[in-house]
């Protein structure tokens, strides 16, 4: 009898921990503001590391990169007082490269990720727009909108394209991408509508 109390009981409090090793916790809409400002900006480092006349600059001419701008893909907590861990996207413009030239200004969509609360914030993808060109051709100079929906897990893009007579300044074909991420983090192009 003692035996089967004793064996119920080590069972019992293996199923807990187990049981609490697979919790995740409610992440705060303060602790996903904080987790959003970290990356945003780890953003501002890379951008300013790799481009000129970035959007976080104070002189910038185009509309300031912020927290607005970046986009939380998924997140989690493992434990009440652990940092938020995830992937999340933050959209930001400059002319990477520094090549000074009339159409080399653009937008990039740039991925960051945490593993687990006890690591830093690190890139796991420079320009998730190039990934995008590649299964849309989406004119990443004329990046206009973006919204991530998490239920969905779509990532909608409005953009302009050429029609035939444009200058290189001024597309005038708008258009809206959707893109859907698979359990894989593959991306694919579901829609494609145009606006005007």
């Amino acid at each position: 009898m003692k035996k089967t109390i004793l064996l119920s009981s080590i069972l019992l409090c293996n199923l807990a921990v187990a049981s609490d090793e697979n919790t995740e916790y409610e992440v705060s809409q303060y602790e996903l503001s904080e987790a959003k400002y970290e990356v945003l900006d780890k953003a501002k480092q890379y951008a300013q590391s790799v481009a000129c006349m970035t959007t976080f600059d104070e002189d910038t001419e185009e509309q300031a990169t912020s927290i607005n701008n970046v986009y939380p893909v998924s997140y989690s907590k493992m434990f009440d007082d652990s940092k938020v861990a995830g992937t999340f996207l933050v959209l930001w413009g400059g002319d990477v490269g520094c090549a000074g030239g009339s159409g080399t200004y653009g937008y990039s969509l740039t991925e960051f990720q945490r593993i687990s609360d006890s690591r830093p914030f690190t890139m796991s993808n420079s320009d998730l727009l190039m990934d995008l060109y590649e299964i849309s051709e989406i004119n990443t100079r004329f990046i206009q909108d973006i919204s991530y929906n998490s239920r969905t897990n779509t990532l909608e893009l409005v953009s302009f394209e050429f029609a035939p007579k444009d200058g290189n300044c001024c597309p005038s074909l708008k258009y809206r991408y959707n893109f859907k991420n698979s359990e894989y983090g593959d991306w694919k192009l579901s829609e494609k509508v145009r606006l005007n």
